[in-house]
């Protein structure tokens, strides 16, 4: 019997810099895999070919599925990177089944922010930040209760369980995580492109974000899937004026930043648990507090500031042809 391939799993997590790892590794003909000698799997599982397909995964798991046992792979090393596999159990088996996982690997950051984040980025979608605070699929504060299982869905299929922070640390993320997953870091990363970092799936302002939030529940509409994208993408394309991007919504309660900030020595101890030393550890949780800080220290928007986002969300959802029930 021929020996099975080796594979390094990259399982994202919302809002944890999968985006930013995908495209480090397929930017140039996927030329950092090239450099480390292993194949980099993308579009209809097949190596050398662009970007995993996220949405097939998460809405034609049969389609997805029957492209794993259709691919053959000969022996070698191998690294893939979805953030749709934590929510699909079938495509994880179907891959140990082709594989030997040698390593998953899960790029983190401090939960409460990736929250508010993903709030910014798609959450205004289905909540207002109250709303978002307080729900149980989506609370910040009750984050890293929710990271946990979808890292330990991963503990039988993989020989090994790592973590890579995304917090601003001495070295970029990029070779935190190659070094994390290979031992070295190839000459190539440190040269451009490679080296000059990259913005991806950028979140929109937090006093925005609300006020689409607002407006949406404003006309009683549910957004359909199929208008989620084209939302987001308008959202992050709209010229609002400078001035209204950064600041915060009106009437945001000091009281949301002292409960998250309960939360920091949580995530120390779960850095801890998933194999970060105390030193790296107290890095990383200095970074995510001086994070938080900033994220909380955002000028709140006056009633006129508000009035003017509001007619700007108006604006947005027009485009989209999204109208009152």
């Amino acid at each position: 019997m021929s020996q099975k391939p080796l594979l390094v799993l990259h399982p994202g997590l919302p809002k944890c810099a999968t985006s930013t790892i995908q495209r480090l590794f397929t930017l140039d003909d996927n030329k950092i895999g090239s450099a480390l000698g292993i194949g980099v799997i993308g579009k209809e599982f097949k190596p050398g070919n662009g970007y995993p397909e996220v949405t097939k995964l998460m809405y034609r798991q049969d389609n997805f599925v029957e492209e794993i046992h259709r691919q053959k792979f000969s022996y070698g090393s191998y690294f893939y990177s979805n953030e749709a596999l934590p929510g699909s159990q079938i495509a994880l088996e179907a891959i140990g089944k082709k594989f030997i996982i040698t390593a998953s690997i899960f790029t983190v950051r401090f939960p409460p922010l990736q929250s508010l984040s993903q709030f910014n980025y798609s959450g205004w979608l289905t909540a207002t930040f109250d709303e978002f605070v307080n729900g149980k699929w989506t609370s910040p504060i009750s984050a890293l209760e929710r990271f946990v299982p979808q890292i330990e869905k991963f503990r039988k299929a993989s020989s090994r369980i790592l973590i890579c922070p995304t917090e601003r640390l001495g070295k970029p993320l990029e070779i935190r995580f190659i070094e994390t997953c290979f031992g070295s870091v190839p000459e190539v990363a440190s040269q451009a492109p490679f080296s000059q970092g990259f913005t991806t799936n950028r979140s929109i302002g937090f006093a925005f974000a609300q006020s689409l939030a607002l407006e949406i529940r404003r006309r009683g509409v549910l957004v359909r899937p199929e208008d989620r994208s084209i939302l987001v993408k308008l959202a992050q394309n709209y010229p609002l004026p400078c001035e209204l991007r950064e600041i915060a919504p009106l009437g945001l309660s000091k009281d949301v930043l002292c409960r998250l900030q309960m939360v920091i020595p949580k995530y120390r101890e779960f850095l801890i648990e998933y194999g970060l030393g105390d030193a790296e550890s107290d890095e990383v949780v200095r970074s995510a507090s001086r994070d938080l800080d900033r994220a909380f220290d955002l000028r709140v928007s006056t009633e006129k500031e508000s009035k003017e986002l509001a007619r700007h969300a108006c604006q947005v959802l027009d485009l989209a042809h999204i109208s009152k029930s």
